[in-house]
């Protein structure tokens, strides 16, 4: 007599469950049941630490794939065929210089700004916070002197909740050393901080923006989703949809006031999750605090050359409705082999549009539009 394992008998008993169920019209699919039913089985018999290692890795190839994407076509999407355009892109607009062209500040702020503090000027709020502290330093106790503190009316349950939070137990086992510090001027309100950031080279898969992390800012700690943008010097910065190596970047947060130029390390909360050794992901200094900093997101739409002739073309597969067509038709066309162009008609009922250029168009070239808007961090 052979014993059927455990496995072996669940699996006969949901085929036996779907014939019932389903008759002569589920005899063809009762084998796409057996299979979609065995990884589960097995799954079941998995520890919790190999789970989440699977999680994991599915998710890291994932971010693979979206950064492998990224780096041979940066910014391209497809237009969607049942969604018309001018509906799935209402949010963005065309800018005709990303370096000139002006954006308004306070145009459609989330709610979330109403809650944060916004500096006139914050390099002299350093300057003043930092004179203030000087001053007041010296009246303080010395270096190297012992003393005993002694907190008064604190919950038992908020104090266990401090102590043994998430935040204290991947860094110390459990309760670990409690670290209290003077804060200067305006450091305990609430604003947008920005770190000037690269990412360490131990840091071996793709980070993506709004990923969560656990920052160490000074003798703080934090837990935040940074956006990343470009490290420049104009008014408006492209965001980074991947944190690349070797190239600086500025990663924003809601965050506590900080003032420069405290020290920026972030670890991956992942390593958390499986019970792993903090990993650094990514590591800088205090930049600034500015709410007002427009950080703009770029997509990338693309149509093909159906018909060409001299400066001309016919171009397809951009937009799918000539609605979109006289929608879109203000924006500034360029191309991959460098010319410029803009739309003069449509074409048709399917999107086809005529396009007029600064040369002459190649039917091998691709055709581009660069829509924009602004992106916040998310509130935690």
């Amino acid at each position: 007599m052979i014993c059927k394992s455990e496995e072996e008998r669940d699996r006969s008993i949901l085929l036996e469950q779907t014939a019932h169920f389903g008759g002569d019209e589920f005899t063809s699919s009762q084998h796409v049941a057996a299979d979609e039913f065995q990884p589960q089985v097995q799954l079941s018999f998995q520890t919790r630490e190999s789970a989440v290692t699977i999680q994991h890795s599915k998710t890291r190839q994932s971010s693979r794939a979206g950064a492998s994407d990224e780096h041979f076509f940066p910014d391209e999407i497809e237009t969607p065929i049942d969604i018309p355009a001018r509906l799935r892109f209402a949010r963005y607009r065309g800018l005709k210089s990303f370096r000139s062209s002006l954006w308004d500040t306070n145009e459609q702020l989330p709610v979330d700004y109403e809650r944060i503090f916004t500096f006139k000027n914050f390099k002299r709020a350093t300057l003043l916070a930092s004179t203030e502290a000087r001053s007041q330093a010296s009246s303080g106790l010395g270096i190297g002197t012992f003393v005993k503190l002694i907190i008064r009316g604190i919950p038992s349950v908020a104090a266990r909740g401090l102590l043994a939070g998430p935040s204290w137990s991947g860094w110390c086992g459990g309760a670990g050393p409690f670290v209290i510090s003077t804060l200067m001027q305006h450091e305990s309100k609430l604003t947008v901080m920005h770190y000037g950031i690269t990412k360490t080279p131990s840091c071996d898969f793709p980070l993506r923006s709004k990923t969560p992390l656990w920052f160490h800012i000074g003798f703080r700690r934090e837990r935040a989703s940074p956006i990343f943008s470009s490290d420049g010097i104009g008014d408006k910065h492209k965001f980074e949809r991947f944190l690349q190596h070797g190239r600086p970047s500025i990663a924003s947060v809601f965050g506590p006031v900080v003032y420069p130029p405290a020290p920026v390390l972030a670890f991956s909360e992942k390593s958390f999750a499986s019970g792993m050794p903090a990993q650094l992901v990514l590591s800088g200094s205090v930049r600034e605090a500015a709410p007002n900093r427009v950080i703009l997101k770029r997509i990338v739409i693309t149509g093909v050359p159906h018909k060409t002739h001299k400066s001309k073309a016919v171009v397809r597969q951009m937009f799918f409705n000539p609605e979109d067509v006289l929608w879109f038709k203000p924006l500034e066309l360029w191309t991959k082999y460098g010319m410029r162009g803009k739309i003069k008609d449509a074409v048709g009922t399917h999107g086809s549009m005529k396009c007029q250029f600064n040369g002459v168009i190649q039917q091998r070239d691709t055709v581009c539009a660069s829509l924009y808007k602004r992106v916040f961090p998310k509130f935690l």
